[in-house]
């Protein structure tokens, strides 16, 4: 359920930063419609994706904590975002 609500909270985050951003094309050339749209949706299914995975990731790791842990508390989620965060740090920039 997570991996499905992030993938809509970044539809629409990527959305409305899309809407914000500042075009990829220079200023002797004019942009048409069909190229805004086109990057809107490439802005936009970027952020859905990682939002998606982002949460699968979360749930996941939660879960695997809680069944070894055996308790279900607030630590869980506590640990699941200190390993979540600390893996979305690994990953090598770009």
């Amino acid at each position: 359920m997570s991996c499905v609500v992030g993938y809509g909270l970044g539809a629409a985050i990527g959305l409305f930063s899309a809407s914000m951003g500042p075009a990829s094309v220079t200023d002797t050339q004019v942009q048409t419609a069909r190229q805004v749209f086109k990057e809107m949706k490439t802005t936009t299914l970027g952020y859905a994706k990682n939002f998606a995975v982002i949460g699968a990731l979360f749930s996941g790791i939660e879960c695997t904590i809680e069944s070894a842990r055996g308790k279900s508390d607030w630590k869980n989620g506590t640990y699941a975002g200190a390993v979540t965060g600390g893996l979305i740090g690994l990953q090598e920039p770009e």
